[in-house]
């Protein structure tokens, strides 16, 4: 009863209208009134970061401007999938459904998309486009596939394993830049 008696005494002097202020809204900080779907300064993102194309059987690194998100990894898919279908080996329709990243693993569910019209060695390059794309990231260490939200085993990069835990660029050292 104190408490709620302390409480009311101390906000008795908020309900007051008078010494009320009007902020317009051109004069509220951005990071108070921005639209949700913008990353406000200050967030730690970069504008920049490498992606990995494909030339041939290879990876190559490309810096690129990352698009508007909210956490680096989703940024880095978003800037992938944005390329043109010459310089990536993964479908342009496919969507980024989610990522999640906890313990050095991201979790990347793509659409359908993802594994349509590919087997073998062409499966196993997208994989290691988006492996090597997202152990650029500084807390991912390895990446997990789902396909519409159902966890997937992936091709390794020899061609012979069918991997089911979550994967690292070691396991597509085959197609690394310089390899």
């Amino acid at each position: 009863m104190r408490r709620a008696l302390l409480l009311s005494l101390l906000l008795l002097p908020a309900c007051r209208s008078e010494g009320v202020t009007i902020i317009r809204e051109i004069d509220l900080p951005p990071e108070v009134y921005s639209p949700r779907d913008t990353v406000p300064e200050g967030t730690g993102l970069p504008d920049t970061g490498t992606v990995y194309l494909v030339d041939g059987q290879h990876l190559v690194p490309a810096r690129r401007t990352l698009p508007p998100g909210e956490s680096l990894p989703e940024v880095l898919l978003g800037a992938l999938l944005d390329e043109p279908p010459t310089a990536s080996a993964i479908p342009p329709d496919t969507r980024v459904l989610a990522v999640v990243v906890g313990g050095g693993v991201a979790t990347v569910d793509l659409s359908e998309e993802f594994e349509q019209g590919a087997s073998g060695s062409d499966l196993a390059l997208r994989v290691a486009q988006i492996v090597f794309t997202l152990t650029e990231h500084p807390n991912i260490r390895s990446v997990l596939f789902a396909i519409e939200g159902q966890q997937r085993p992936v091709v390794a990069g020899n061609l012979r394993d069918v991997l089911n835990e979550p994967v690292t660029r070691q396991d597509y050292a085959r197609f690394a830049p310089g390899a």
